[in-house]
């Protein structure tokens, strides 16, 4: 909480003290990132040893990519801005023979909202070495739909539902910059997400009908982006 409440006032520090930012940019990260969801393997572990036909996990929250659209507001030496972050990862169980198949899918998708500072620390020509952290809140949500199909008779049967939840992140990383021409700058960015606070999943539409999911989005993050500088 505390290390939360810090990074929280500095990153609001570094808006209010400035009332204009000297430059306005905007940039796109991609990269990969490593994604734990340990309550909900834990869950869906549970579900599925209830499960009579015994399913086998062929999928497992792997890690994937993130796309990182940002706009950033320059003030003095500090970049500071406003990002969004799209990430996915997915679990599958699944057994299937000469009478038929059974799946079990699990898709969760994160929408995330972030503040962001980033403090130069040590400059090479068009190189800049930049200490920065992140943090802000993530909009999960994840369909789950259970199927099956009996070959023999030709009959297929699903079902799915929807879950909603609200998580709270910070995410320390360092970032490297190159200057590829007046307008124009790449970077490198490797960093760790943690997730300081998460909500029980509940079935969308209806919050008071909450389940035993909570998303968990920690992990290692590493990206490449660039920039445009119009100014």
């Amino acid at each position: 909480m505390k290390i939360r409440s810090a990074i929280t006032a500095l990153l609001l520090f570094s808006f209010w003290n400035n009332p204009a930012a000297q430059t306005t940019n905007f940039g796109i990260d991609a990269g990969f990132g490593t994604y734990e969801m340990t309550q909900v393997k834990q869950s869906l572990e549970t579900v599925i040893k209830a499960n009579a036909l015994n399913p086998q996990c062929t999928h497992n929250f792997p890690g994937y990519l993130f796309f990182r659209p940002y706009m950033e507001f320059v003030y003095g030496p500090f970049n500071t801005g406003l990002s969004y972050t799209l990430m996915s990862t997915g679990a599958r169980y699944s057994i299937r023979d000469y009478s038929g198949e059974y799946k079990l899918d699990a898709q969760i998708i994160g929408n995330t909202a972030g503040l962001y500072i980033e403090n130069p620390v040590y400059t090479t020509g068009k190189f800049i070495f930049l200490l920065s952290a992140e943090g802000g809140v993530i909009f999960n949500w994840m369909k789950m739909k259970e199927s099956y199909e009996v070959y023999d008779i030709v009959k297929q049967q699903s079902s799915s539902y929807r879950l909603t939840s609200l998580n709270m992140f910070l995410k320390p990383y360092i970032k490297v910059e190159y200057k590829i021409r007046k307008k124009l700058k790449t970077a490198i960015s490797i960093g760790y997400h943690k997730d300081v606070h998460a909500k029980p999943m509940h079935l969308e539409g209806a919050p008071l009908q909450v389940t035993d999911f909570k998303a968990d989005w920690d992990g290692f993050r590493a990206g490449i982006g660039i920039t445009y500088c119009p100014e």
